[in-house]
Protein backbone atom coordinates (compact mmCIF):
# COMPACT_ATOMS: atom_id res chain seq x y z
CA UNK A 1 0.00 0.00 0.00
CA UNK A 2 1.83 3.23 -0.78
CA UNK A 3 0.07 7.05 0.15
CA UNK A 4 1.26 9.84 -2.51
CA UNK A 5 0.09 12.99 -1.60
CA UNK A 6 -0.06 15.81 -4.39
CA UNK A 7 -2.21 18.90 -5.69
CA UNK A 8 -5.02 17.51 -6.89
CA UNK A 9 -4.58 19.49 -10.48
CA UNK A 10 -0.83 18.29 -10.01
CA UNK A 11 -1.14 14.65 -9.61
CA UNK A 12 2.58 12.60 -10.24
CA UNK A 13 1.23 9.87 -12.60
CA UNK A 14 1.94 9.50 -16.31
CA UNK A 15 -1.74 9.34 -18.67
CA UNK A 16 -3.75 6.64 -18.85
CA UNK A 17 -2.32 5.07 -15.52
CA UNK A 18 -5.19 4.08 -13.77
CA UNK A 19 -8.03 2.04 -14.45
CA UNK A 20 -10.00 4.09 -11.66
CA UNK A 21 -10.34 6.96 -9.78
CA UNK A 22 -12.38 7.88 -7.09
CA UNK A 23 -12.79 10.71 -4.95
CA UNK A 24 -15.09 10.65 -1.99
CA UNK A 25 -16.25 14.35 -0.59
CA UNK A 26 -13.24 16.04 -1.64
CA UNK A 27 -14.44 18.01 -5.32
CA UNK A 28 -17.11 20.24 -2.92
CA UNK A 29 -13.48 21.95 -1.25
CA UNK A 30 -12.14 23.05 -4.45
CA UNK A 31 -12.80 25.83 -5.33
CA UNK A 32 -10.90 25.29 -8.83
CA UNK A 33 -12.42 22.04 -9.36
CA UNK A 34 -11.98 22.32 -13.47
CA UNK A 35 -8.16 21.49 -13.06
CA UNK A 36 -8.72 18.78 -11.24
CA UNK A 37 -11.21 16.78 -12.99
CA UNK A 38 -8.82 17.38 -16.49
CA UNK A 39 -6.08 16.08 -14.35
CA UNK A 40 -8.23 13.25 -13.16
CA UNK A 41 -8.94 12.63 -16.49
CA UNK A 42 -5.26 12.48 -17.85
CA UNK A 43 -4.55 9.62 -15.46
CA UNK A 44 -7.23 7.09 -16.14
CA UNK A 45 -7.43 5.10 -18.81
CA UNK A 46 -9.64 5.09 -21.76
CA UNK A 47 -13.08 3.59 -20.85
CA UNK A 48 -11.88 3.73 -16.90
CA UNK A 49 -14.33 4.59 -14.25
CA UNK A 50 -14.52 7.96 -11.92
CA UNK A 51 -16.74 7.86 -8.47
CA UNK A 52 -16.66 11.06 -7.09
CA UNK A 53 -19.20 12.10 -4.03
CA UNK A 54 -20.05 15.59 -3.30
CA UNK A 55 -22.68 17.41 -1.80
CA UNK A 56 -25.54 18.74 -3.80
CA UNK A 57 -27.78 21.91 -4.06
CA UNK A 58 -30.29 20.57 -1.71
CA UNK A 59 -27.41 20.41 1.49
CA UNK A 60 -27.63 23.99 1.98
CA UNK A 61 -31.56 24.37 1.54
CA UNK A 62 -31.95 21.67 3.72
CA UNK A 63 -30.11 22.62 6.95
CA UNK A 64 -32.34 22.45 9.88
CA UNK A 65 -31.21 25.43 11.60
CA UNK A 66 -32.10 27.57 8.20
CA UNK A 67 -35.70 25.77 7.38
CA UNK A 68 -36.24 27.20 11.28
CA UNK A 69 -35.27 30.86 10.32
CA UNK A 70 -36.94 30.79 7.83
CA UNK A 71 -40.31 29.09 9.45
CA UNK A 72 -39.29 32.42 11.80
CA UNK A 73 -39.74 34.68 8.72
CA UNK A 74 -36.21 35.31 9.08
CA UNK A 75 -34.98 34.80 5.69
CA UNK A 76 -31.56 36.56 6.04
CA UNK A 77 -30.45 34.75 8.85
CA UNK A 78 -32.07 31.66 7.47
CA UNK A 79 -29.17 32.74 4.68
CA UNK A 80 -26.65 34.03 6.73
CA UNK A 81 -26.71 30.48 8.91
CA UNK A 82 -26.43 28.78 4.95
CA UNK A 83 -23.51 30.75 4.41
CA UNK A 84 -21.57 30.40 7.86
CA UNK A 85 -22.24 26.48 7.84
CA UNK A 86 -20.84 26.27 3.83
CA UNK A 87 -17.50 28.06 5.69
CA UNK A 88 -17.82 25.92 8.49
CA UNK A 89 -17.52 23.06 6.60
CA UNK A 90 -14.98 24.75 4.19
CA UNK A 91 -18.01 24.46 0.64
CA UNK A 92 -16.88 26.32 -2.07
CA UNK A 93 -19.53 23.90 -4.11
CA UNK A 94 -22.86 22.69 -2.94
CA UNK A 95 -24.52 22.35 -6.80
CA UNK A 96 -26.94 20.06 -8.87
CA UNK A 97 -26.55 17.53 -10.57
CA UNK A 98 -26.69 18.98 -13.97
CA UNK A 99 -23.98 21.67 -13.30
CA UNK A 100 -21.44 18.68 -12.29
CA UNK A 101 -23.02 17.28 -15.58
CA UNK A 102 -21.40 20.01 -17.39
CA UNK A 103 -18.32 20.33 -15.18
CA UNK A 104 -17.51 16.40 -16.13
CA UNK A 105 -18.45 16.46 -19.83
CA UNK A 106 -16.12 19.54 -19.91
CA UNK A 107 -12.93 17.35 -18.57
CA UNK A 108 -13.98 14.24 -21.02
CA UNK A 109 -16.21 12.26 -19.07
CA UNK A 110 -19.64 10.35 -19.50
CA UNK A 111 -22.29 9.86 -16.72
CA UNK A 112 -23.36 6.33 -16.36
CA UNK A 113 -25.51 6.06 -13.48
CA UNK A 114 -26.14 8.74 -10.38
CA UNK A 115 -28.32 9.23 -7.76
CA UNK A 116 -28.71 11.17 -4.74
CA UNK A 117 -28.27 10.09 -1.06
CA UNK A 118 -27.99 11.36 2.73
CA UNK A 119 -31.79 12.53 3.69
CA UNK A 120 -32.48 15.59 5.33
CA UNK A 121 -33.22 13.71 8.86
CA UNK A 122 -29.15 12.09 8.11
CA UNK A 123 -27.95 15.94 7.20
CA UNK A 124 -29.66 17.60 10.30
CA UNK A 125 -28.09 14.58 12.36
CA UNK A 126 -24.81 16.01 10.60
CA UNK A 127 -25.25 19.63 11.61
CA UNK A 128 -26.37 19.09 15.56
CA UNK A 129 -23.12 16.60 16.04
CA UNK A 130 -21.20 20.00 14.92
CA UNK A 131 -22.72 21.21 17.64
CA UNK A 132 -22.15 18.34 19.87
CA UNK A 133 -19.10 17.84 19.22
CA UNK A 134 -17.98 21.30 20.91
CA UNK A 135 -17.32 19.24 24.69
CA UNK A 136 -15.15 17.06 22.66
CA UNK A 137 -13.51 19.83 21.00
CA UNK A 138 -12.53 21.36 24.55
CA UNK A 139 -11.51 17.81 26.06
CA UNK A 140 -9.16 18.03 22.85
CA UNK A 141 -7.55 20.94 23.55
CA UNK A 142 -7.19 20.27 26.98
CA UNK A 143 -6.02 16.72 26.87
CA UNK A 144 -5.10 15.84 23.51
CA UNK A 145 -8.17 13.20 23.01
CA UNK A 146 -11.38 13.42 21.38
CA UNK A 147 -12.76 10.83 23.66
CA UNK A 148 -12.12 9.94 26.73
CA UNK A 149 -14.21 6.80 27.27
CA UNK A 150 -13.58 5.07 24.14
CA UNK A 151 -15.80 1.85 24.68
CA UNK A 152 -18.81 0.49 22.71
CA UNK A 153 -21.21 1.12 26.19
CA UNK A 154 -20.44 4.94 26.39
CA UNK A 155 -20.95 5.07 22.78
CA UNK A 156 -24.31 3.05 22.29
CA UNK A 157 -26.46 6.49 22.71
CA UNK A 158 -24.74 8.12 19.97
CA UNK A 159 -24.93 4.36 17.96
CA UNK A 160 -28.49 4.19 18.26
CA UNK A 161 -29.03 7.84 17.13
CA UNK A 162 -26.96 7.75 13.78
CA UNK A 163 -27.64 4.04 12.97
CA UNK A 164 -30.98 4.76 11.28
CA UNK A 165 -29.75 7.22 8.88
CA UNK A 166 -26.99 4.77 8.02
CA UNK A 167 -29.50 2.12 6.94
CA UNK A 168 -31.82 4.08 5.27
CA UNK A 169 -33.09 4.00 1.62
CA UNK A 170 -31.84 6.06 -0.79
CA UNK A 171 -33.92 9.40 -0.75
CA UNK A 172 -35.47 11.09 -4.09
CA UNK A 173 -33.92 14.26 -2.98
CA UNK A 174 -30.87 13.81 -1.08
CA UNK A 175 -28.33 16.23 -0.05
CA UNK A 176 -25.47 14.12 -1.53
CA UNK A 177 -24.94 12.99 -4.97
CA UNK A 178 -22.84 9.93 -6.05
CA UNK A 179 -21.44 9.84 -9.77
CA UNK A 180 -20.01 7.08 -11.79
CA UNK A 181 -18.68 8.43 -15.02
CA UNK A 182 -16.70 6.66 -17.76
CA UNK A 183 -13.33 8.38 -19.79
CA UNK A 184 -14.51 8.59 -23.38
CA UNK A 185 -12.00 11.69 -24.65
CA UNK A 186 -9.52 13.98 -23.46
CA UNK A 187 -11.29 16.86 -24.77
CA UNK A 188 -14.89 18.59 -23.87
CA UNK A 189 -17.72 16.09 -24.32
CA UNK A 190 -21.35 16.69 -24.53
CA UNK A 191 -23.09 16.90 -21.20
CA UNK A 192 -25.53 14.17 -20.35
CA UNK A 193 -27.26 13.62 -17.35
CA UNK A 194 -29.00 10.26 -17.33
CA UNK A 195 -32.14 8.64 -15.30
CA UNK A 196 -31.42 8.30 -11.87
CA UNK A 197 -31.27 5.00 -10.68
CA UNK A 198 -29.80 2.89 -7.74
CA UNK A 199 -26.40 2.37 -8.23
CA UNK A 200 -24.64 -1.55 -8.39
CA UNK A 201 -20.78 -1.35 -8.27
CA UNK A 202 -20.33 -4.82 -8.67
CA UNK A 203 -19.81 -4.26 -12.28
CA UNK A 204 -16.75 -1.63 -11.56
CA UNK A 205 -15.05 -4.55 -10.59
CA UNK A 206 -12.67 -6.33 -13.17
CA UNK A 207 -9.16 -6.19 -14.56
CA UNK A 208 -9.20 -3.14 -16.42
CA UNK A 209 -10.06 -1.11 -13.11
CA UNK A 210 -7.25 -2.92 -10.76
CA UNK A 211 -4.63 -0.22 -9.53
CA UNK A 212 -1.37 -0.84 -9.80
CA UNK A 213 0.40 -2.45 -6.69
CA UNK A 214 3.19 0.11 -6.93
CA UNK A 215 4.09 3.57 -7.94
CA UNK A 216 5.87 4.42 -11.24
CA UNK A 217 9.74 4.59 -11.38
CA UNK A 218 9.31 7.32 -13.69
CA UNK A 219 6.67 9.81 -14.55
CA UNK A 220 5.22 13.02 -15.98
CA UNK A 221 2.97 14.58 -14.65
CA UNK A 222 2.16 17.64 -17.00
CA UNK A 223 -2.14 17.87 -17.63
CA UNK A 224 -3.56 18.27 -20.84
CA UNK A 225 -3.60 21.62 -22.10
Amino acid sequence: MYVIQSLGDQLPFPNNYFGSVISNSVLEHIPDVQSVLLDGCRVLRPGGKLVVTMPSQYFTEYLGGALWFEKMGLKGLADAYRRLFNRIARHAHTDSPERWARRLARAGFEIEQWQYYFSKKALHALELGHIQGLPSALIHFLTGHWILAPWQSNLKYTERWVRPNYEENFPELGTMIIFVAQKVEETPTQAKLPNKKILSFSRLAGRNNALPIAPPKSFTSKAPS
